[in-house]
């Protein structure tokens, strides 16, 4: 039997004055990662799930977040697994 495990980062803007409640929730998302953020308050997130639509829901959940102010999608990989490798 196969598995998908699929990776997204996105590239995330959010609003100055947010910028301790954006990193708070971005932690407490389950399967998400914030790698990295700049001083202009850009914030890479890596989402990791073993669907489509668990980072889908992930990228709807950060896209609705108090404090951002837009998500971009920088990239998607799908990994077919078989049941041996499934994580």
């Amino acid at each position: 039997m196969e598995h998908e495990y699929h990776v997204v980062s996105l590239v995330v803007h959010a609003n100055p004055d947010k910028h301790q409640l954006v990193v708070e929730q971005l932690q407490q998302l389950s399967g998400a990662e914030l790698v990295t953020h700049t001083k202009e308050h850009k914030y890479v997130v890596v989402i990791e799930g073993s669907t489509r639509q668990q980072v889908l829901d992930g990228i709807e959940a950060v896209q609705a977040m108090n404090g951002i102010v837009s998500t971009t999608l920088a990239y998607h990989q799908v990994d077919q697994l078989d049941s041996e490798n499934a994580a």
